[in-house]
């Protein structure tokens, strides 16, 4: 059993400048974008081969996590399970990556090289990152 250790931030502290309710306010509205890029045979990036936009950031992303939600965000240290997140840095220990085979994820990709970029928006404006690259081979 694999185990991953995430720092979670909640990159949209940065927007909330008044009292909790506007930070409430604020995290519950953002978008939620994917995009994934794919390297090539020889070695360069294929950018934005798939690309997601959803409304509602928390709600989306916990959509897409599916049963697991509870389990990542525990993982995570984020004891609240309900959207919207509050604005902290969270640390946890880490969840088991197996907890993936049971989300709302696409199961199945090619063997190959992905860069999944995950944003955070409002009105065009990005307020957080994350990249992951995730490296599929045969066993």
């Amino acid at each position: 059993m694999k185990h991953i250790n995430l720092f979670v931030f909640v990159q949209l502290l940065l927007i909330s400048s008044g009292s909790s309710a506007d930070s409430k306010r604020l995290l519950s509205s953002p978008f939620l974008e994917f995009s994934m890029s794919i390297k090539d045979s020889f070695g360069n990036w294929k950018e934005n081969v798939f690309m997601q936009k959803s409304p509602k950031a928390c709600s989306a992303f916990k959509k897409l996590m599916g049963n697991t939600w509870t389990a990542f965000l525990h993982g995570n240290g984020i004891p609240n399970t309900e959207c919207p997140l509050l604005p902290v840095i969270y640390k946890g220990p880490g969840f088991d990556l197996l907890l993936f085979e049971k989300t709302n994820l696409p199961q199945s990709f090619f063997y190959g090289t992905y860069k999944f970029h995950m944003y955070y928006s409002r009105s065009n404006e990005i307020f957080g990152c994350q990249v992951y690259i995730i490296e599929i081979k045969r066993r």
